[in-house]
């Protein structure tokens, strides 16, 4: 079952298909959390969600297990007033605060699923947010057992197109570093986007609402209507 739409959240709840299926409980329930990459916003990743959840009920190896796919819009980048959260001093959330708000909302779909520590965890992280889900697993005892206090299992991590660390030393980084250093080039490259972004409403009604990059443009306008 896919919860109500919601611009900076992503639920979908997969029933069990065969619950006379015998399995130990700890391989009965699953969730799957969803890491966005930048600009942050998880709307992006809807198509991607419910094409997993489509897949995932039609697959029988999946029979007597109970799925949920969830994810959020990254603290400050959240689009919806009810869902925004304070960041310290008003200021951009770094990566500290960023995590932690990460964990509690993992922490908050596992404790929806079950009041027991038997939920299988994986994770799925694109670009940056491969390096959050890094993040997450190195800062582990701190992040999911803080004040909130719980217990995560986390089966695996799926790493989907991962931020580089050292991105200056890769060849691509080694060409646009001089460029990125150039004095005026902050401010035209800002004059650019700001005209692109002016004539995307109206990119987004010339475009099919079929089209996948319909919902990237209306992710991305939507959250610029909140800036």
């Amino acid at each position: 079952m896919c919860q109500p739409d919601d611009t900076d959240t992503v639920v979908h709840d997969i029933s069990p298909n065969n619950d006379d299926l015998y399995l130990p409980k700890e391989q009965r329930e699953w969730l799957i959390y969803i890491f966005p990459g930048n600009p942050g916003l998880i709307s992006m990743y809807k198509p991607f969600a419910y094409a997993l959840a489509t897949l995932l009920r039609q697959s029988h190896a999946f029979d007597g297990i109970s799925v949920r796919i969830c994810g959020k819009s990254l603290i400050g980048f959240e689009t919806t007033a009810g869902h925004q959260q304070p960041t310290r001093q008003g200021s951009p959330a770094g990566l500290r605060e960023t995590i932690l708000a990460v964990g509690a909302d993992l922490l908050s779909h596992v404790n929806a699923v079950s009041s027991s520590s038997s939920v299988q965890v994986i994770l799925i992280g694109h670009s940056i947010g491969a390096y959050i889900l890094m993040e997450i697993l190195r800062r582990r005892p701190q992040v999911i057992m803080g004040d909130q206090g719980g217990r995560i299992n986390i089966a695996g991590g799926i790493l989907l197109f991962p931020t580089i660390t050292n991105i200056a030393r890769s060849t691509a980084g080694m060409i646009l570093t001089p460029i990125l250093k150039l004095t005026y080039l902050a401010s035209v490259v800002n004059t650019l986007v700001s005209v692109i972004f002016y004539l995307v409403p109206f990119i987004c009604i010339a475009i099919p609402s079929d089209q996948p990059a319909h919902n990237l443009l209306h992710a991305v306008d939507g959250s610029l209507e909140t800036r």
